[in-house]
């Protein structure tokens, strides 16, 4: 009985000195890596940001509020967007996303209002954005006043796998691809990143999962990650090709479907990190080593190309957005234009901008 005590008493110290340890760390990651706080995703939340869904045309929208029905004013033109996490608000608060940013904009400069709507989710690729575009124009009965449909386009959005399979974990091998390891990524980005300790211990394990250093070929999708398929990596070459034709494809499909309802189409560049970032400044830039040299593929002259033959104008804020930046470093009130750790996904400071080399492009061609 007495070494039964013993044990439980040897254990309970124990527990209370990982409590007190995990607690001190706690403390310390909080002050030392506060950019880490809230990276909780859920249903409902994404990087600690509540997000609010409705319903459009069967289509699942970002709305302001609970409750809110999008109800289309027939007598307002409609802009629809396009696109994938960028549009669909990651990290972000409605009122903090590109396109609304845009829409305010635009009610501000323009004594006719525009109605925006996005119909855009994380993971889609184009491919995915043609097929929700013909549903919702189809349950619209053609009859919706759209003026102008906006492809919003990413350096991850040339792909072989479209949402299903993305969701479905088609692109993952191993262990990864297990149920069990879902809802263990499940658990961990809805509880475990509530701790900014257990956070940044993740994001460092996160890097040394990968091959930072080699060749293109020894380190394989490493080299470029999301974005071998786009800018064509060379291990990858053919299947970039064939990906390539796939999303031209796609392009022209939309395109075809705009000019059944007489609308215009364009496309708008969401800009990467090193694209704006020439400095170097962000913390955590390019923690995977990507090595743009493995490239074959000039994505920026391909879909110029593309968009040229099909008569779709480009929007490309990248300029805009990078001069404005360097502006803001040289004040010396450096604000990050992209989330911690991310090359991709960029903050409201970053989404103001691109709303309004928007609006500078619709204002310059009288597009409203």
């Amino acid at each position: 009985m007495g070494r039964t005590k013993n044990l439980a008493k040897i254990l309970l110290i124990n527990l209370l000195i990982l409590i007190i340890l995990f607690a001190f760390m706690e403390i310390l990651f909080r002050a030392v890596y506060p950019e880490f706080r809230n990276h909780i995703f859920t249903e409902t939340i994404s990087l600690g940001k509540r997000m609010i869904f409705g319903n459009f045309n069967g289509a699942s929208i970002r709305v302001p509020y609970p409750g809110y029905e999008k109800k289309i004013n027939r007598q307002i033109p409609v802009i629809l967007v396009l696109g994938d996490s960028i549009s669909f608000g990651y990290g972000c608060g409605y009122e903090d996303i590109y396109w609304r940013k845009f829409e305010r904009l635009l009610h501000i400069t323009n004594s006719h209002p525009v109605q925006v709507i996005s119909l855009s989710g994380y993971g889609n690729n184009l491919s995915d954005s043609a097929r929700d575009l013909e549903s919702s124009l189809s349950k619209s009965d053609m009859k919706l006043p759209v003026k102008v449909i906006i492809y919003q386009f990413n350096f991850n959005d040339i792909t072989p796998y479209d949402r299903k399979s993305l969701q479905e974990k088609a692109h993952i091998v191993g262990f990864e691809n297990t149920e069990l390891f879902r809802k263990i990524a499940l658990l961990r980005q809805r509880y475990l990143n509530r701790s900014v300790f257990l956070r940044v211990m993740q994001h460092y394990a996160g890097i040394l999962r990968v091959k930072r250093h080699g060749s293109c070929e020894e380190r394989g999708y490493d080299a470029l990650g999301w974005y071998s398929y786009t800018f064509g990596g060379k291990p990858f070459k053919d299947t970039s090709e064939l990906a390539w034709l796939d999303f031209e494809a796609s392009l022209e499909k939309v395109k075809i479907l705009s000019d059944k309802i007489n609308v215009r189409c364009l496309i708008v560049i969401s800009p990467l990190l090193y694209d704006i970032d020439k400095q170097k400044i962000h913390p955590y830039y390019n923690i995977h080593n990507f090595d743009f040299g493995c490239a074959t593929i000039n994505p920026r002259e391909r879909l110029s190309a593309i968009a040229k033959r099909l008569d779709i104008d480009i929007i490309d804020p990248t300029a805009y957005m990078k001069d404005h930046f360097e502006k803001i470093v040289r004040e010396g009130n450096f604000e990050p234009f992209y989330f911690t750790g991310e090359d991709n996904h960029f903050t409201p400071v970053a989404a103001e901008y691109m709303a309004e080399y928007m609006l500078t492009y619709f204002v310059n061609n009288k597009l409203y």
